[in-house]
């Protein structure tokens, strides 16, 4: 959803709160299936994947408007001034009905962190993440841009 904001030009400049989120590309977690899948030593073990990165919500940010094409942006949109906007679509949003794109679910998502190690799949079955943040966004935003283009010839790129 921020990738297709951000390709609108409808999505807030982020504050750096200095959040982490673990992040981890599909094509990470189909290679550690296949690990884990075809290694006794992970029989009855649990494990938590992570990507090799651990970005804030504005450096998400940032590297989608990267991708896209977009100037980075030297200012932001203050916490404060989030979370009055979240608090009141929440109260709409509950007496309405009606999704609302902001809520302290979706700000919290953004800015807060969300940190995870996935360090024991290395110790146990020597297996890393290969996918990065940049890499893995661009992976992801090109299969989506694939698959518009398929609908429609206008693609969200651009600056």
């Amino acid at each position: 959803r921020m990738a297709k904001l951000i390709s609108k030009g409808l999505f807030p400049p982020l504050p750096e709160t200095n959040n982490h989120r673990s992040m981890v590309h599909i094509d990470d977690v189909v290679r550690a299936i296949m690990c884990v899948g075809s290694d006794s030593r992970a029989h009855g073990q649990t494990f938590i994947l992570a990507g090799p990165e651990a970005p804030s919500g504005r450096r998400i940010y940032n590297e989608i408007r990267s991708i896209y094409g977009y100037r980075n942006i030297g200012f932001e949109i203050p916490r404060v001034v989030l979370v009055l906007i979240a608090n009141i679509f929440e109260v709409v949003q509950k007496r309405s009905g009606i999704r609302m794109p902001l809520n302290r679910e979706v700000l919290s998502r953004l800015l807060d962190s969300a940190w995870y190690s996935g360090n024991k799949m290395e110790i146990f079955l020597n297996w890393k993440p290969d996918v990065g943040l940049s890499d893995g966004l661009r992976r992801m935003l090109c299969v989506g841009l694939k698959n518009q283009e398929s609908l429609s010839h206008d693609l969200p790129i651009g600056g």
